[in-house]
């Protein structure tokens, strides 16, 4: 695709959402990569109602890189979709508009590119970041080494895990998207990346990583604390579940039974009391945490085994502290 100069090498897919306050250092850091490749800013602007269109047009008028796109609001999924159906690079990044990336995020990708030719994903870490947050370096264990997708599932299954299952921390080939008919699924109010990503995953004929952080997650004051959504978690545990019933394996079911706990971590203990939870998922955890966790809301019910857990999850959390200031 890219054998004229002016066509963008990558393109650079921004939803944007009532995030004034923020935008402008995710941006610039756009702006600012160091790499002479071509490349395009796509930042869809859904429904704001703050002032986050009008600096979109901003830089859009100062910058020819920068393109936008304004629609009704719709949600992240449908931002992003709405990118894809207009990005003209041969690779797509997705960035959130509250963080930003190293100005060294494509020059790396294109390294890593030139030595993998038609990879379809690079996987690559991050920094979190926030206020009262000590910012902490975020690798899986296990990185992709130019094998497919599925492989690297199953690597990844050997040892209890799943993939990175945020977006923003790959970059993807367009051509290879365009093939497997890949898009964000805009019915999900939530997890929407988890199952992208597997689509991604499953198809995917090599995928391969940069072991260092580029991209900056921001973690917002207040972001931890989530208003508890009784549907929205439902649909957390429903994709958790379609993803157990595709690949049947050890590293997913770590996932779910992660998934039921994170839900009860929010407040959701009657939402999870009143869904018909998958035991036959939940007795696959191979995580030692996790399968302790199953055995006790099986034997104990969620009343009692819930608090239970908590405690022995204290009990240990004090252990590692203990162990970690005697090393």
């Amino acid at each position: 695709m890219n054998s004229t100069t002016n066509l963008p090498r990558y393109s650079i897919i921004v939803p944007v959402y009532n995030v004034a306050d923020y935008l402008p250092e995710c941006v610039d850091s756009l702006l600012a990569q160091d790499t002479a490749t071509p490349y395009e800013i796509l930042l869809v602007d859904d429904g704001s109602t703050d002032s986050s269109g009008s600096i979109c047009d901003a830089y859009a008028d100062k910058d020819a890189r920068v393109r936008v796109i304004h629609k009704s609001n719709g949600g992240v999924s449908s931002a992003r979709n709405t990118g894809i159906s207009t990005a003209k690079g041969d690779y797509y990044l997705f960035v959130d508009p509250d963080d930003w990336c190293s100005s060294d995020l494509l020059a790396k990708v294109s390294q890593e590119i030139l030595e993998s030719p038609l990879c379809d994903m690079v996987l690559y870490g991050a920094e979190v970041f926030g206020e009262a947050i000590t910012p902490s370096l975020l690798l899986p264990n296990v990185m992709p080494q130019g094998e497919s997708g599925p492989t690297y599932l199953e690597r990844l299954n050997q040892i209890g895990e799943t993939p990175f299952p945020t977006v923003w921390s790959y970059a993807y080939r367009a051509e290879f998207l365009r093939k497997s008919h890949i898009l964000f699924n805009e019915g999900y109010p939530v997890a929407e990346d988890v199952d992208f990503i597997m689509n991604c995953m499953i198809q995917a004929a090599t995928v391969t990583s940069i072991p260092i952080g580029l991209y900056h997650y921001r973690i917002r004051p207040g972001s931890l604390v989530r208003t508890f959504s009784a549907e929205k978690e439902k649909v957390r545990l429903s994709i958790s579940e379609k993803w157990f019933d595709r690949i049947p394996t050890h590293s997913r079911a770590n996932h779910y039974v992660s998934v039921v706990i994170a839900v009860l971590d929010r407040g959701g203990i009657k939402t999870i009391k009143t869904s018909p939870l998958r035991w036959d998922i939940m007795k696959c955890a191979s995580a030692t945490p996790l399968r302790v966790a199953a055995s006790l809301f099986r034997i104990l019910g969620f009343n009692l085994g819930w608090p239970i857990f908590c405690i022995l999850r204290n009990i240990r959390k004090m252990q590692r502290k203990v162990s970690g200031q005697g090393t």
